[in-house]
């Protein structure tokens, strides 16, 4: 049971990811050069990984970094927008 529930929430989590519409006249390369000069260009965090400790000070710096990434998401798509990449919600 708890397989299934696991591979459900994968399943249904899958849906809620970002995806780019391409261009006709552009390939999968010409999209994975545009987003990683847009993640140079934006300075967009690589790993989601972070130093554990004391909650009353984790908390906060987690909040902050979840906005951090937010706000470079923002950008990224921004970049990858003026590039002529779409973005399907």
């Amino acid at each position: 049971m708890k397989y299934i529930t696991i591979i459900l929430m994968l399943i249904f989590l899958t849906g809620c990811t970002k995806h780019y519409i391409i261009p006709n006249n552009l390939s999968q390369a010409d999209f994975l050069v545009a987003r990683a000069e847009c993640m140079e260009e934006v300075n967009y965090p690589q790993s989601d990984w972070f130093i554990f400790g004391p909650v009353y000070i984790i908390f906060p710096v987690v909040i902050g970094y979840w906005g951090y990434k937010y706000y470079k998401g923002k950008k990224l798509n921004k970049c990858m927008e003026e590039k002529g990449y779409d973005l399907s919600n």
